[in-house]
């Protein structure tokens, strides 16, 4: 094991050293029947993703040059027909990628020019495909009804030993252990996401012996500063482990019951983080994600109070960097800061712009055409709104982020959307999005009756349906 442990240290203080200095590699091949002019990429980072539009010239050649804060994930979504391929990259690599679009499965050929990686990215490609197969169909299983606790804790183990051995069928390489810690913590996290972790173990079949990759460093119980520099897979498991660990749900919005005490949900994240993190550059970056997540997601007030505790208490410096620099976009959304204009097209074709409702609250719907959570809002509550606030002083405006052209307006006649209806015509790319820090649907703001913004993370329509004292004070402004 000693030059696992090599590997390991090395990619620690490689990884350390990449928030000051950015590492790079190259994404290119050739596509044969590839009808439109580019791919999306995205690389995972420690605290944000970067996306990639990789274009395509009309021989289906591409090229693309991506940063990448030391070895991290790559998704591609190169077909519509299948998730993402996996890949990941390590600073300096060049990964070539040819397939035929009519044929993907059969004809999806990665590599690279150093053979170690090569052999890496074959067992990467294997991975993807044994996921597009047996890894789905775990899944239907562990939704079927009747499955019990005990039937889904072997769904789990038996699959993920099952990768483990496709794993160690390959030649020893330098990166065996970031594949086995992603391998682990996915499953880690489907025993999570299935109310396991605390009754039932994850563990390595007692026939499984690897001299090629450490089966004793897979275990969750312990923080791994070594899984936790190498792989997204393990931080994703760490932040929704130590979140989601309250055995209480608590509603921070719902406060029409006078029994009921308004918490604060980012010091909440944090002080778990605080409680049970013991390694400090793994704790460091736990609170300042917590922070970024909590000005994404909830009050401005409530994220900013936990940025400001943060301030002193951070003792790594590139994460505090990190953490400022995301504070300076973030803090023109605070409650009576001027609301970004824009100016979009709406369902017939016509433009309208935020200035044109000066004088009245305007409550911004961001939503999303293939989004649970906007159809459920919309559909079940939206009309129940709109009647319960026709006659006051205020007007939604329901803002479409993922569709264009005729299934956005098919949608909206569908879900019967009440309000003005837009459309984002570059999607998440679009300046809109950017200027409100919006990154998925459902989300809400709600702007006071000057242009000012009251609230960038507003209640949901389900949640001011139910609680007339979230939007009456707004409204008496």
């Amino acid at each position: 094991m000693k030059n696992t442990i090599t590997s390991i240290f090395f990619v620690v203080l490689l990884s350390t050293s990449s928030f000051a200095q950015l590492n790079h590699f190259i994404i290119n091949g050739k596509v044969k029947n590839f009808e439109k002019p580019s791919f999306n990429l995205l690389v995972t980072g420690f605290f944000s993703d970067r996306e990639y539009s990789v274009a395509v010239d009309n021989k289906g050649n591409f090229s693309q040059y991506c940063q990448t804060d030391g070895i991290q994930d790559i998704y591609l979504y190169l077909n519509e027909d299948d998730d993402a391929l996996v890949l990941f990259a390590v600073p300096d690599d060049t990964i070539t990628i040819n397939w035929d679009e009519k044929n993907f499965n059969n004809t999806i050929n990665v590599t690279s020019s150093d053979g170690n990686r090569a052999q890496e990215l074959n067992l990467m490609l294997d991975l993807y495909k044994y996921n597009n197969e047996a890894f789905k169909l775990m899944n239907k299983q562990l939704q079927e009804e009747g499955t019990t606790d005990f039937i889904k804790n072997r769904l789990i183990n038996d699959s993920f030993n099952e990768e483990l051995r496709l794993v160690e069928s390959y030649p020893p390489s330098e990166n065996l252990q970031k594949i086995a810690y992603d391998i682990y913590y996915k499953y880690a996290e489907q025993m999570r996401a299935n109310k396991l972790i605390l009754g039932f173990n994850l563990t390595v079949s007692k026939d499984f012996n690897s001299n090629k990759f450490n089966v004793n460093w897979l275990n969750y119980q312990y923080q791994s500063e070594g899984a936790f520099y190498v792989s997204y897979t393990y931080r994703n498991f760490i932040f929704n482990l130590i979140r989601f660990s309250s055995p209480f749900k608590s509603y921070p919005y719902l406060t029409g019951d006078p029994g009921y005490v308004n918490i604060n949900p980012v010091k909440s994240d944090y002080n778990l983080g605080q409680t049970f993190i013991n390694r400090r550059i793994i704790k460091d970056w736990y609170l300042a994600k917590v922070v970024m997540f909590g000005f994404d997601n909830y009050r401005f007030e409530d994220a900013k109070q936990m940025y400001d505790q943060f301030l002193p208490e951070c003792t790594t410096a590139s994460y505090l960097d990190t953490l400022k620099v995301f504070y300076d976009k973030i803090k023109k959304l605070a409650p009576g800061q001027p609301a970004p204009t824009f100016t979009l097209k709406d369902i017939n074709g016509k433009r309208v712009s935020l200035s044109d409702f000066k004088g009245k609250m305007v409550y911004l719907n961001f939503w999303g055409v293939y989004c649970g959570a906007s159809e459920i809002d919309n559909t079940i509550y939206g009309s129940k709104v709109h009647e319960k606030y026709k006659n006051k002083d205020i007007i939604f405006i329901n803002i479409c982020i993922d569709e264009r052209g005729v299934q956005w307006k098919k949608i909206v006649k569908e879900w019967k959307m009440e309000g003005v209806n837009l459309v984002l015509e570059n999607g998440t790319k679009d300046p809109v999005c950017l200027d409100y820090n919006i990154k998925e649907a459902p989300n809400y703001v709600l702007i006071d009756k000057n242009g000012n913004i009251i609230n960038n993370n507003a209640p949901r329509l389900m949640e001011i349906l139910h609680d007339s004292t979230l939007l009456a004070k707004s409204l008496e402004r």
